[in-house]
């Protein structure tokens, strides 16, 4: 979605003032959330392009930790969460990853070492499936309080643009 649409998205509709698009992450695994957590480090101005970095990156760095020993991450997963998530982004060459795009390791360390960053990830996802229990993951969007449903055989964004269209009355 992300190389489909956000040209279009933020340059046609955002930047024009017609929608307000907002962000959230929707996390499946300590992969997602030790990721989530540093690009959200990089703060408002160096969090939509550490994330797209990401994405675009994520078979990377996601076989790195895919690759790593059972015992290992048998280990990694008896540790405390935040200990896990510093664990999971070494493993996947996280911090580094950042850090080469201007996230200090130092920085990202400590927000992985926060306590309060993997509450917040699960508090919002919780607040999205309370609200939307048959959320299916991402990309899934919301316009005006009603979830657009895809269907496959045509893209995301073709639905999505139809869906931001109709709410606009064009």
């Amino acid at each position: 979605f992300e190389e489909e649409a956000n040209t279009t998205l933020t340059g046609k509709y955002v930047k024009s003032g017609q929608v307000s698009f907002e962000f959230r992450n929707f996390l499946l695994n300590g992969y997602d959330m030790a990721a989530s957590i540093i690009a959200r480090c990089a703060g408002p101005a160096g969090f939509f392009g550490l994330t797209r970095q990401m994405y675009a990156d994520q078979p990377q760095w996601v076989g790195k930790i895919s690759a790593a020993d059972p015992a290992k991450m048998q280990a990694i997963s008896a540790l405390p969460v935040n200990q896990q998530l510093v664990e999971v982004a070494k493993l996947g060459g996280l911090q580094e990853y950042a850090a080469m795009r201007g996230l200090p390791v130092a920085k990202s360390s400590a927000c992985l070492a926060d306590e309060k960053g993997p509450s917040q990830l699960v508090q919002m996802q919780s607040d999205v499936l309370a609200k939307y229990p048959d959320f299916p993951g991402t990309p899934t969007f919301i316009i005006n309080g009603k979830m657009v449903e895809t269907k496959s055989g045509s893209s995301v964004w073709t639905q999505v643009e139809a869906s931001i269209n109709a709410a606009l009355g064009s």
